[in-house]
């Protein structure tokens, strides 16, 4: 298979964090781990009680809960800079469903929310979007002779991400807001040009 986007190198995950959550998964032990998100590099240290390893492209994350509360967060697995495991056994989040999580968009990393998108885009970006629709309820139209696609999808940062890659063949119509993110990130992205 060819990837669609840039290739990128996955991240280094050191082995014992790997091994220590393979074993917390299959034993249903809690773990003690040093974790760095992006925003903080010294790290904090954290009980987790893991539910679930998944896969996101290049990136391994471990979904599960944070000490004695019930939310559900993912955790990149490369910035987890040690684990241990923890003699107590996992509390698993009343109707929790690894397969419904993943549905409900949690790692496309956004709210989950739907939204009717509406877009104006150019022939060429038109064509690939008959061809992959951005939904199964994808609506193709023409105004002024330009298409404009109406789509209810996910809002998620990989939409976002999508939306900027596309920018001078795609305009955000609707909603709003989103018009409106879009074009401030694409004002200070042109100010990097300057």
């Amino acid at each position: 298979m060819v990837q669609p986007s840039l290739p990128l190198i996955a991240p280094v995950i050191t082995l014992s964090v790997l091994e220590a959550v393979q074993q917390a998964l299959l034993n249903n032990q809690q773990i003690e781990v040093n974790y760095h998100s992006a925003g903080n590099p010294l790290g904090k240290m954290m009980r987790l009680h893991p539910l679930a390893l998944v896969q996101r492209g290049l990136v391994s994350y471990l979904v599960a809960t944070v000490a004695d509360y019930s939310d559900v967060r993912i955790f990149a697995l490369h910035r987890i800079e040690q684990a241990e495991l923890i003699d107590k056994i996992v509390q698993i989040p009343t109707e929790f469903n690894i397969d419904a999580y993943i549905q409900a968009g949690a790692l496309h990393f956004g709210n989950g929310d739907n939204i009717d998108l509406e877009i104006r885009v150019s022939d060429w970006l038109k064509k690939i979007l008959e061809e992959t629709p951005l939904s199964l309820c994808q609506t193709i139209s023409s105004l002024n002779e330009q298409p404009i696609i109406k789509a209810s999808v996910t809002h998620t940062v990989q939409l976002e991400w999508w939306l900027l890659s596309q920018a001078e063949a795609v305009e955000v119509l609707q909603p709003s807001w989103l018009r409106e993110n879009i074009r401030k990130r694409l004002l200070l992205a042109a100010k990097q040009y300057k």
